[in-house]
């Protein structure tokens, strides 16, 4: 897992370098899992490749654990979820100061820590919504 160093932020060509094999490896997959994807991610990441002059993405299929059966009332993040799922992986908890402050980490470790407890938790709430038969199937994504 890397990072890419705050330092490096306003370096469109580190940048560009930085998510080519995240671009690879979207390109690559079958089908593509997160919470929220299809609504943040995806076009966040599209927007990025616009303004830094990548392809950007071609349509891929995608499962979106945000999205439920018909369900009133009920907080869709991922937090609530998993613990309504019995998911036992927890999200590495942080405010904003906290995001800023583990910015300025040399190695971003908190950074990266935060990221693959999310992942982690996305994971284990994946599986357990398929064992309930309660995630929505894959659907296509295009730009």
């Amino acid at each position: 897992m890397d990072a890419l160093p705050v330092a490096k932020f306003y370096d469109k060509r580190a940048r560009r370098r930085f998510l080519e094999p995240l671009l690879h490896a979207i390109g690559e997959a079958d089908v593509l899992t997160g919470h929220n994807v299809l609504r943040f991610d995806l076009p966040v990441l599209n927007a990025e490749c616009l303004l830094l002059g990548l392809p950007t993405l071609r349509p891929v299929l995608v499962q979106d654990t945000i999205r439920l059966p018909k369900s009133k009332g009920f907080k869709k993040g991922q937090d609530n979820m998993s613990h309504g799922l019995d998911v036992r992986a927890e999200k590495m908890p942080l405010s904003w100061a906290q995001w800023e402050e583990a910015y300025g980490e040399k190695g971003l470790g908190t950074v990266k820590e935060r990221c693959a407890s999310d992942v982690r938790m996305h994971m284990e709430m994946r599986a357990a919504m398929l064992d309930r038969g309660v995630l929505g199937a894959p659907r296509m994504w295009r730009p």
